[in-house]
């Protein structure tokens, strides 16, 4: 647990003030109670302030233990007291008796369900101990007790919740709770934190389309009865206030029995999603599905089932296994791995990544068929797929591969290679793993020939993803269609919405490859409708599910459309789908200036996507015509697009040359310390240098110059210096060196401002290089 000073459980619960009065010794008796129940000091908890003061005074000089003691003498007195309660609840989490403090604060919840101090420390307590999943069935299992002008009260709580859920892969809920918490926010400061973590989350592009959508409850059906409607209008009315428990719990009751309870799962669905309850989420929203019928909704709603649900990539595992053996002739063994046909040489890596002492050492692969030369013309059929791995240590060997028909021929493969440089003994086996036996047959790694030119390594690698999802995936069993084959399902006749949802994942994932998969073609092959067309003359992207943006005819839309799908495709993280509207954009001028359209973020990105397609000459022309159409503000971005030039011609060009253009930067720039501060996190995003927190200042962040010292080294200009030895030169002259041109700059993490003036006598945060 933490020291009281950073420990979480004492930020949030309340408003600052009232933590300050809960430390002094006088407070207003018409100020609100430091207990945070909300009421006046004067009708709660004023009668036993001396003995809440005296238990501060000692755990303020540290002796949390002794400050338990005026605390029972108060509760002795007066039994179920807030204040001293929630004190004596703070103090057990001092000590690390967590038990002890949830049992304190159940105590004083049982006799006030709706005390907000008590409800909103016991969620923290919660949240610290068992995760956020428990923290927010906590906190709406007893929101609906907390009195609605209170409920603002939570919004720093509820941005809390919201964040650890996205930090725990919950987007769905992490997104409803960053809502709610800006909507009791109000017009604040904090609602500006909460909206710049929104904007975060929607921008995401780890989060897929599904579950970024902005999921809306359905109102109740028309020819519904006057009673159904009425209970309905009431579960809506809850769950528009958050009490997204009461809400679900209401739509289940009304989801049996009738046709228009349909609706009443779709919603009860939502919330339970809303809570991070995935699963009763996903069986209501199956149940809705299955009451609509094929209809595209239904469509989307079982894909997000689909990436939800653990049992959609489950069913059968198959073990991944560490076979060990001693060492007798580690040379002998690397020389005959070296030479063997069915072998190529992998990556150094530890025989255990999770042990101090496990040194990166040789590895090689283990090939289905033997190594091939590189040469144009290969095809996917001759490149050898891996299927296993060898480790060599110092005095053992192990093999890695899974426990499938593959292992039995690998151990018997690599013991005739090893005969003689190994006992003839059993190896020691150790399961390290499991892995879906469907995500196995699709994911099958390669070995391409070391030298084969980049574009037939390309072309290659889609023909491989065209043949495993046009022919393996057809005929592999897969878990949402009841183990069934894709093929086997399309014949029962009995699985279109999965079928389409399952096709429309693999459709969107392969998207941002440029797979060559005919999917109009699969989808005859089992039986499936063509998925709808997206109507450019009538598109209204609040009502499109964000899955589908993809579908639409941008180069169709007008004007006004255009710029609404570029704008917000880059709002929700959809960088292809803004790529390709930005494209049409850039062939309309007058859009640019007549909506304003940012040069820089427009150009910059198509610049970017270009260059990491290889079209360098494309690249270039946008960022010719990014900086023409930047020409025309009065003070364009200069620095800006330098950093877009240099990171397009990291992609596409030879270190000789932007090895150079990072020296004419820091030159540039020397003494500009902003600008310096720019580059280097520019270069840190591209993997050239390295930065992390100094353990011993946190207010200070470690420098690693030695990948960009090396590049220097080595493509930089050449002079000689005046003892004869030769060094990389600057534009003026001079020798360079990293820390010469840094001169010690500040530097700001990524989502923050960059740095301001250090206040008179303020050090600023420092670029340390290590050894300084």
């Amino acid at each position: 647990m933490k020291t009281r000073s950073q420990s979480p459980f004492y930020l949030g619960f309340y408003h600052d003030e009232r933590r300050e009065r809960s430390r002094m010794a006088l407070v207003d008796p018409y100020m609100p109670c430091p207990c945070g129940s909300g009421q006046k000091f004067k009708w709660c908890c004023q009668k036993v302030e001396t003995y809440a003061e005296r238990a501060q005074r000692m755990a303020e000089s540290g002796q949390i233990e002794s400050s338990l003691k005026p605390l029972e003498e108060g509760l002795a007195r007066f039994p179920g007291n807030p204040w001293l309660l929630i004190r004596k609840a703070l103090a057990e989490v001092e000590l690390k008796r967590l038990d002890n403090a949830k049992a304190t604060l159940a105590t004083l919840l049982s006799h006030d369900a709706g005390h907000l101090g008590a409800y909103a420390l016991r969620t923290r307590l919660v949240l610290e101990t068992q995760g956020p999943v428990a923290a927010v069935g906590w906190f709406h299992q007893g929101l609906s007790a907390i009195v609605p002008e209170h409920r603002r009260d939570l919004a720093a709580l509820t941005h809390y919740l919201g964040v650890a859920l996205a930090e725990a892969h919950h987007p769905i809920a992490a997104r409803r709770h960053l809502e709610l918490a800006a909507a009791w926010a109000g017009d604040s400061d904090r609602d500006r934190v909460i909206e710049r973590a929104l904007g975060q989350l929607r921008a995401n592009p780890r989060i897929s389309a599904w579950e970024k959508n902005p999921y809306r409850l359905l109102p109740a059906p028309a020819g519904a009865t006057d009673a159904f409607r009425e209970s309905f209008e009431r579960a809506i009315g809850w769950a528009e206030e958050g009490l997204w428990s009461a809400s679900a719990s209401a739509f289940e009751l009304l989801s049996a029995g009738s046709t228009a309870g349909a609706v009443a799962d779709h919603n009860r669905g939502l919330c339970c999603l809303w809570m991070a309850e995935e699963k009763s989420g996903v069986a209501a929203l199956r149940r809705y599905v299955a009451r609509v019928g094929a209809t595209t909704e239904a469509v989307d709603l079982e894909a997000l089932c689909q990436i939800l649900d653990p049992g959609s990539t489950g069913g059968e595992t198959v073990e991944f296994v560490q076979l060990s053996w001693p060492l007798r002739d580690r040379n002998g063994l690397l020389r005959a791995l070296a030479a063997n046909p069915y072998c190529a040489a992998g990556s150094e890596r530890p025989i255990d990544p999770d042990a101090e002492e496990s040194r990166p050492t040789e590895s090689f692969l283990l090939l289905d068929r033997p190594r091939v030369e590189a040469r144009p013309g290969l095809t996917r059929a001759e490149i050898p797929i891996v299927e296993g791995e060898v480790i060599v240590g110092d005095d053992s060997v192990v093999l890695e591969t899974h426990d499938d028909s593959r292992m039995d021929r690998l151990v018997d493969r690599f013991t005739a290679a090893a005969r003689g440089m190994i006992p003839p003994a059993h190896p020691r086996t150790r399961v390290i793993g499991k892995t879906s036996r469907y995500l196995l047959a699709l994911n099958r790694r390669w070995s391409l020939p070391e030298g084969l030119d980049e574009a037939e390594a390309i072309r290659l690698v889609r023909e491989q993803g065209a043949y495993l999802l046009g022919e393996v995936w057809p005929e592999t069993p897969n878990p949402v269609l009841r183990r069934r084959t894709p093929t086997q399902a399309a014949k029962a006749g009995d699985a279109e919405v999965p079928l389409r949802a399952a096709i429309r994942l693999l459709e969107v994932e392969a998207e941002d490859t440029e797979s060559a998969v005919d999917w109009g073609s699969l989808r005859s092959r089992l039986n499936l409708p063509p998925e709808p067309a997206v109507e450019a003359a009538s598109l209204d992207l609040n009502r499109l599910h964000l899955s589908r943006w993809s579908m639409i005819p941008v180069a169709e839309l007008d004007d006004n459309r255009l710029v609404n799908l570029y704008l917000s495709a880059r709002g929700w993280g959809l960088a292809r789908i803004a790529n390709k509207a930005g494209r049409v954009i850039a062939d309309r001028p007058s859009v640019v200036a007549r909506f304003r359209i940012d040069p820089l973020g427009l150009f910059g990105s198509l610049a970017i996507a270009d260059a990491r397609r290889g079209d360098a000459e494309s690249a270039r022309e946008l960022l010719r015509r990014g900086r023409q159409a930047e020409s025309v503000k009065p003070t364009p971005r200069n620095f800006e697009w330098e950093m877009i030039e240099l990171q397009t011609s990291t992609l596409v060009d030879p270190p000789e040359t932007w090895v150079r253009s990072i020296i004419v930067l820091f030159e540039r720039y020397r003494g500009n310390q902003d600008a310096t501060t720019a580059l280097l996190y520019r270069l840190a995003q591209l993997g050239i240098v390295q930065m992390a927190n100094d353990p011993r200042k946190p207010d200070r962040i470690l420098l690693d110059t030695s990948i960009l010292d090396q590049l220097v080294a080595t493509y930089g200009p050449r002079v000689t210096t005046a003892t004869g030895e030769l060094g990389a030169a600057t534009g003026s002259g001079e020798i360079w060196a990293p820390e010469s041109a840094r001169g010690g700059a500040a530097i700001w993490t990524p989502g923050s401002q960059a740095p301001a003036a250090a206040a008179p006598g303020q050090e600023r945060p420092r670029l340390i290089l290590p050894g300084q």
